[in-house]
């Protein structure tokens, strides 16, 4: 296990274009749902893992494999809010974050990310994945897809270029910068991937994991290894990707 890490779970959100709770769906009928298989795949890496979302909706984590479940400090502040609460909280030097809506999470992806960020020098304060795209549609988002780059970059200390797209909810933040993202907060700066890149040169590196060893994406597509659910069709395609159990 990453010792000094806490497995950080984001599950706030209204699941309002679902149109119902996404965290209860399951790929597979009769399988383990989003909330549940995340929570499985966290507890293999991490001996600290918690959930952050609203605090009158607990009954969700039933048959979840974590630590300690926490309400938003801030209500209705978004993934800024949630790792406003996490970085307050936690008591190891670092969060792994993620989303609780990436049905393809890789538990060997993410000890490939992790590996890479202990190796990186000086250690930054976030350690966020870059994916380069191939239409350059360059969005502060976290995208349906990955693609595959035609070669390894090395880390970039500055803000990526048009045509990589990040992925701030499958990354590493230190503990150390709990204060400033509170007062970003503060300041009605929600908007994580701004407030994180405007933090001084080298203290952030986005980086560009493609192309990864193929054995790091367990199975899944490769392309996906970020695909997270919205929609009603968002779970249909995921369903169809992994295909028949």
């Amino acid at each position: 296990m990453f010792s000094d890490f806490t497995g950080v779970i984001l599950a706030g959100g209204q699941s309002s274009r679902m149109g119902y709770d996404k965290l209860l769906c399951a790929l597979r009928s009769g399988g383990r749902n989003l909330i549940q298989t995340t929570t499985d795949i966290m507890s293999r890496l991490f001996s600290e893992v918690v959930i952050i979302g609203p605090g009158d909706r607990t009954d969700r984590f039933a048959g979840c494999t974590f630590t300690r479940s926490l309400p938003d400090k801030m209500a209705n502040a978004g993934p800024m809010g949630g790792l406003d609460t996490a970085l307050s909280s936690i008591t190891t030097p670092y969060a792994f974050i993620v989303s609780a809506d990436m049905p393809f999470l890789s538990e060997s992806f993410i000890r490939y990310e992790l590996r890479a960020f202990l190796e990186h020098q000086p250690v930054p304060k976030a350690f966020i994945p870059v994916t380069r795209r191939p239409d350059q549609d360059h969005r502060d988002q976290v995208p349906k897809h990955g693609f595959r780059a035609t070669e390894r970059r090395a880390p970039l200390l500055s803000p990526p270029p048009p045509g990589m797209a990040i992925e701030p909810l499958h990354a590493v933040y230190a503990a150390s910068l709990a204060e400033t993202v509170h007062a970003c907060l503060e300041a009605q700066q929600r908007q994580l991937v701004q407030a994180i890149g405007a933090l001084p040169p080298g203290q952030v590196v986005w980086w560009p994991w493609q192309p990864a060893p193929p054995g790091v994406f367990d199975g899944a597509p490769a392309d996906d290894v970020f695909f997270n659910v919205n929609t009603p069709e968002d779970l249909r395609a995921a369903a169809t990707r992994l295909g028949p159990s």
